[in-house]
């Protein structure tokens, strides 16, 4: 399989995906390759949501990418109080349309119980310090 974020082509969450193999990054480093195989129904992923502002927001999550999507949208539409539904509303005026989300990292369960969430939150603040800087 080809490394990068895609579409399944096939769910709710697909038009809120964007298709690339990389993302663009900070001053001096200007791009971050995509590693693995990453799409809507990939579970434990690390992802960038991009607004048309041009403002990311990171997060993580350990179900399927497509779900965490659906979730961030619906928070949208029923002007939840979170983050990322707080600023598609006040900067878009609501319009889901202007959320992207890049899958980025793809990280892969162990038996070790703690251990997925333990590496999502390290890879997180990684990419969260990556973007910043």
């Amino acid at each position: 399989m080809t490394k990068g974020c895609y579409r399944c082509g096939t769910c709710k969450a697909c038009p809120w995906i964007n298709k690339t193999v990389m993302i663009e990054g900070r001053s001096d480093i200007k791009e971050y390759a995509i590693k693995h195989f990453i799409n809507c129904k990939t579970v434990g992923v690390i992802y960038v949501m991009k607004c048309e502002c041009g403002k990311n927001y990171v997060g993580k999550t350990k179900r399927e990418f497509r779900r965490r999507i659906l979730e961030h949208v619906g928070d949208v539409l029923h002007k939840r109080n979170t983050s990322v539904a707080n600023h598609i509303i006040h900067c878009n005026n609501g319009n889901t349309a202007m959320m992207k989300f890049i899958g980025v990292e793809h990280i892969k369960s162990t038996t070790k119980i703690g251990d997925i969430d333990r590496k999502l939150l390290q890879c997180e603040a990684q990419l969260i310090y990556w973007l910043k800087r």
